[in-house]
């Protein structure tokens, strides 16, 4: 392997490995902004499902979330 080559295939190395940890931190973030909305939607949609916004309904949907 001549100087050249080995050169072109060290600095290909680099933007493999930046690209990789970039969708490596985009899929974090899509993961883990999934989980921290998730119960907010259940949240909403098991409320209005159960009609009144009495305090032992919003009691008893916060504990079905927990």
């Amino acid at each position: 392997m001549d100087r050249g080559t080995e050169s072109a295939a060290s600095d290909a190395l680099p933007a493999q490995d930046k690209r990789f940890w970039a969708l490596a931190l985009g899929s974090v973030g899509v993961v883990f902004g999934d989980i921290g909305t998730s119960p907010l939607y259940a949240f909403r949609e098991a409320l209005r499902q159960a009609g009144a916004f009495q305090p032992e309904t919003i009691m008893g949907v916060v504990s079905l979330a927990l």
